[in-house]
């Protein structure tokens, strides 16, 4: 565990860095807390049409504020994390579109202590969230789940989609987190960092036991830490230096801008037909 945790601080500069970049993008969020389950429409100032306030259980017998959006017939579906400063708001007109676009349902969730969702913020219980958020999705008759993490998101993403990853990839380790009973569809990363560190402790996805065998990838070209991260995540993926990987299927993005996270899908045309192709790739044959 040594020269993991040491490679976590190597990267604790530039995940700084890139932390005050995690909420760039527009803003339909209200300034003021709401309870877990108040309509969607007294925490966020644009609700699309047909959205639906849910709640997600956590391990501890709490509830996390959450949304769905998209084609509610659909059987895939899609968990999405979002970036550090932002919350379900921003994402629900983007997400509803993408959801419809590609003819899927999307769980957006507030991380714990934002928007709709109570306690302390801890972000190394987020991929035992995102593990629990889909579970919602299959009791809601999806039979393909997605996971989706933009910027600090998709640290959980790539977390939750390994076996073992909720457990062993976060320091220190958390044997009570949830895990998939199966792999995701597909994981898909807008934006990716893969580290964090807060008081608590660290999670690191390339500290995950595997990683899924598909990965999308789509970030922006003038943003060197994203850039540098993404690197990282190709070489791992095609099973360098890891004994367990035979290499996966990965699709890459990469945009020549500087616009981060939400701002990466909102102001560039070519980013929501990938993301759509991503999960056009879950639906059930």
């Amino acid at each position: 565990m040594g020269s993991v945790v040491a490679g976590i601080g190597r990267t604790v500069a530039a995940t700084v860095l890139v932390g005050v970049l995690a909420g760039c993008g527009s803003w339909a969020t209200s300034s003021e807390r709401v309870v877990v389950d108040s309509p969607l429409s007294k925490e966020c100032g644009d609700v699309p049409e047909g959205a639906v306030r849910v709640t997600v259980p956590t391990v501890e017998a709490g509830r996390l504020g959450a949304a769905l959006v998209g084609d509610r017939t659909s059987r895939t579906g899609v968990v999405l994390a979002y970036g550090k400063t932002q919350t379900l708001c921003d994402w629900l007109t983007v997400a509803d579109r993408w959801g419809r676009s590609a003819h899927a349902r999307i769980l957006v969730f507030d991380r714990r202590g934002t928007g709709s969702s109570p306690g302390p913020r801890d972000m190394l219980k987020e991929p035992g969230d995102m593990v629990q958020a889909a579970a919602v999705l299959r009791g809601q008759g999806v039979t393909s789940v997605a996971l989706t993490g933009s910027s600090l998101g998709s640290v959980s993403a790539l977390v939750a989609a390994s076996p073992e990853g909720p457990r062993r990839a976060v320091f220190p380790h958390d044997d009570r987190a949830p895990v998939l009973p199966e792999a995701p569809c597909a994981t898909i990363l807008i934006s990716p960092i893969l580290d964090w560190e807060e008081n608590t402790g660290t999670v690191s996805a390339l500290a995950a036991p595997n990683l899924p065998n598909t990965v999308w990838i789509v970030h922006e070209k003038n943003n060197s830490s994203i850039v540098a991260d993404a690197a990282r995540l190709r070489t791992r993926l095609s099973g360098a230096g890891s004994p367990k990987r035979s290499g996966a299927a990965l699709k890459e993005l990469s945009v020549a801008t500087s616009d981060h996270s939400l701002a990466l899908v909102e102001n560039h045309d070519e980013v929501l037909p990938f993301l759509t192709e991503a999960l056009s790739s879950c639906h059930p044959s």
